[in-house]
């Protein structure tokens, strides 16, 4: 003669899995720690979770604010919010701003443009001009045939002095 299910349930330990914790053991002594019948948590269980859950937050709450990084970020924030309440900008105001950065900061620098082939960046384009001749040389490296030829007859010291710098 088989047994109701129920009736057979011991008394054993039932766990309780928290969001982010390890599961914890909850003993069923008599109990209403968890309702037979609709597996529901009684209103003791659920404060007792809610406290350790507090606790584990105030934890890890305490070394957050005790990273560097984080109270670098928060006085970043702070001086932030300062400058725009200062200026009577909101945020969007200051996301347009900084959208429009990367536009002009391209612009200025394309001779750092990145090769889109090996993902390295391009080598700064030089222009040497020989005070006497007048001849200008334009190159990223320094395989240049005639500028080869400079530094051999007068000295790559003197060479580089004849970089342009416009």
């Amino acid at each position: 003669m088989g047994r109701h299910p129920a009736a057979t349930r011991n008394r054993v330990s039932h766990t309780v899995s928290l969001a982010g914790c390890a599961t914890t053991p909850i003993m069923d002594h008599g109990f209403p720690f968890i309702t037979k019948g609709n597996n529901r948590m009684s209103l003791l269980s659920e404060y007792l979770i809610k406290e350790q859950q507090l606790k584990q937050l105030s934890d890890e709450l305490k070394q957050l604010e005790n990273d560097q990084q984080l109270q670098s970020d928060l006085t970043f924030k702070a001086r932030l919010d300062t400058l725009m309440e200062e200026f009577d900008k909101r945020v969007p105001d200051v996301v347009k701003l900084l959208e429009a950065l990367p536009v002009i900061q391209a612009s200025s620098t394309s001779h750092e443009a990145v090769n889109a082939s090996d993902g390295r960046r391009k080598r700064r384009l030089k222009v040497y001009e020989h005070p006497d001749t007048g001849e200008r040389i334009e190159t990223r490296g320094g395989n240049h045939k005639t500028l080869k030829a400079w530094r051999e007859e007068y000295g790559a010291d003197t060479v580089e002095s004849w970089v342009r710098s416009d």
